[in-house]
């Protein structure tokens, strides 16, 4: 369904790129990107993966992501026009559209040790805007403290912050289209060795704990160098920064479900959360982006995000250990350690 509409959208705004169209076509896109690509393959993952062998597959799934941010960009600066580069997005979308349709649909993944497929489903919550509400009104305070924490990332991540960034580069810095094209491909660049490094990463840092701290100090560095203008500098911190959700996805799959709520129920209210987050946060970030411009700095808005970015990590600090019923003589999961999380979900499917 999304290349589809993307398709559909994409060759309209090729044929008549007015600004009603246009428009429509951000909207369709971004919303087919977000459910109907981003929440399916993270739902996959957690199909066929559990604790850090998921928190790796959603690395690898950022890494794909990567990918297209380095590509797009150079293919739309040898384009050399609007209609160019949506007649091209339009054939790489049919080939997409192929693609899914000829290997995709052919064979089912098969589900995770630990029974998810198992567990109950509750279509209001999923198909609700506001079904994530649910992970503050009806689960422990490990898993309310998890959704806060994905929250906050959620508003610091790059991708949300883009409209700020690129409003600065270009219209407060000079910089041309093609600069702005290059950065936008190092910043994919940037992702994709992220997320081919975060397994290493984690036993760098000791675990997922230690690793998810790094990745919140390194998207507070990487905020402080916006709100100095070093966009390219600011980059460097985020080949671990940006990777900051993967194991929170991953821990919040664990402990919901130890409160009922499938895997596949989890990953729509995610999406559902990260989309309330994207809904509220430009409005906020453009207020802000005002106030700082009329004290002589519109980059001071990027103070904002490293705010956010060090309250997420206090949150972090504080989360409760899991709530989850556990046999006896099983280590706790307090740590959501690479060691622990094969013990997290059998202590799920114990507690289902």
């Amino acid at each position: 369904a999304a290349p589809l509409m993307g398709l559909v959208f994409r060759t309209l705004a090729c044929v008549r790129p007015s600004a009603r169209v246009l428009t429509a076509e951000r909207v369709v896109g971004d919303l087919s990107r977000a459910l109907l690509g981003t929440t399916m393959c993270h739902s996959a993952l957690a199909d066929s993966h559990a604790g850090d062998e998921l928190t790796s597959a959603l690395a690898r799934c950022n890494s794909a992501m990567g990918v297209g941010m380095v590509v797009a960009p150079l293919l739309v600066r040898l384009t050399g026009s609007g209609r160019s580069a949506y007649a091209l997005a339009s054939l790489l979308t049919g080939a997409q559209l192929a693609f899914e349709w000829r290997t995709l649909h052919l064979r089912k993944t098969p589900p995770a040790e630990g029974g998810p497929a198992a567990m109950p489903m509750a279509a209001p919550a999923i198909a609700s805007p506001l079904g994530f509400v649910r992970l503050f009104t009806h689960c422990g305070a490990r898993v309310r403290s998890v959704a806060a924490l994905l929250a906050l990332q959620c508003a610091i991540d790059g991708k949300l912050l883009q409209d700020q960034i690129s409003l600065i580069q270009m219209y407060d810095g000079g910089w041309t289209l093609s600069q702005r094209s290059l950065w936008s491909s190092a910043f994919g660049a940037v992702i994709f060795l992220g997320g081919q490094l975060t397994p290493r990463l984690i036993r760098l840092f000791g675990g997922e704990q230690g690793f998810m701290s790094a990745a919140h100090f390194s998207s507070i560095l990487a905020c402080l160098a916006y709100s100095r203008g070093a966009f390219w500098g600011g980059l460097v911190p985020l080949i671990v920064g940006q990777q900051r959700r993967a194991p929170t996805v991953s821990w919040l799959i664990t402990n919901a479900g130890c409160h009922g709520l499938g895997r596949g129920e989890v990953m729509a209210m995610t999406a559902n959360l990260r989309a309330a987050v994207e809904t509220v946060g430009p409005i906020v970030y453009n207020l802000g982006q005002r106030l700082a411009a009329r004290l002589g700095n519109p980059a001071k808005v990027f103070y904002a995000a490293a705010l956010l970015g060090l309250v997420a990590e206090a949150v972090r600090a504080f989360t409760p250990a899991s709530e989850c019923a556990r046999p006896a003589g099983t280590p706790a999961i307090a740590s959501d350690t690479s060691g622990t999380a094969k013990t997290a979900s059998k202590a799920t499917t114990a507690a289902a």
